[in-house]
């Protein structure tokens, strides 16, 4: 009894290049496309947010120095300037020199240099605490007072510190939030393409296919020799050839 090697097992090429399946690339060009989305629109809604709180403080803001623009016209400026919250409000003359001031703003230096008065004046200006003497970023809105012949500037600020933790706490809950988010779908998705795939994945590889079709035609059946597997077909066709040679 003769025992016949077993026959090597040749490794598909098309494996090796092959790399991640169908189903991870699939997963992770989406799960890339949903977390493009989701980083513009964080940073849209952040923009927005901020945006939002900027324009509603300096309303706030320009809503005061109005009030307090009629107190200087009606010739009823109290000192100090009332002003609610945190708001900072100075009255400036055209000299530079301080005629009020809310409490706890100072009394004696301007906050504002001649150039950044101008700016206020065009429209609302971003200038570091330390000018008003707290600390953060302070939003200043500007406007003019008082008759032309004694000019004078109404100066309000508004600390702007609770503007940026408002944003910066949004930031991280939008983080947070989209990658727990990102994360769960990315699960579904690949629930959902292995789902739909599967029935793909049960096909037998192109290669396995080509082999065992040719494996079926070169098969010989055990009682014909391998010798006359292609004569047997030619014996066939020569009967019919032969009576077509006769009726001629």
């Amino acid at each position: 009894m003769t025992s016949t090697a077993p026959t090597p097992v040749t490794p598909d090429p098309l494996a090796r290049r092959r790399g991640w399946s169908l189903r991870t690339r699939l997963v992770v060009l989406a799960t890339l496309g949903l977390a493009m989305g989701l980083a513009v629109g964080g940073a849209v809604l952040t923009i927005v947010l901020q945006v939002g709180l900027e324009r509603a403080s300096d309303a706030a803001a320009r809503q005061t120095g109005q009030d307090v623009v009629q107190l200087i016209e009606s010739d009823r400026l109290p000192d100090p300037v009332p002003a609610g919250g945190t708001t900072l409000v100075q009255v400036v003359d055209d000299q530079g020199r301080v005629l009020a001031a809310s409490a706890g703003t100072d009394r004696l230096v301007p906050a504002l240099s001649p150039d950044q008065t101008a700016a206020a004046l065009a429209g609302p200006i971003t200038v570091p605490g330390s000018q008003f003497g707290v600390l953060g970023p302070v939003r200043v809105v500007a406007l003019a007072a008082g008759p032309a012949t004694s000019p004078s500037t109404v100066v309000v600020g508004s600390p702007a510190g609770d503007i940026d933790d408002a944003v910066r706490v949004v930031r991280t809950l939008l983080i947070v939030g989209f990658l727990l988010l990102l994360a769960l779908l990315a699960v579904v998705m690949w629930l959902f393409v292995g789902a739909t795939l599967r029935p793909v994945g049960n096909l037998p590889p192109p290669t396995a296919r080509l082999r065992r079709r040719r494996r079926t035609r070169t098969a010989v059946p055990a009682d014909q020799p391998a010798g006359t597997a292609g004569g047997g077909r030619r014996d066939r066709r020569r009967p019919g050839h032969c009576r077509s040679v006769d009726r001629g």
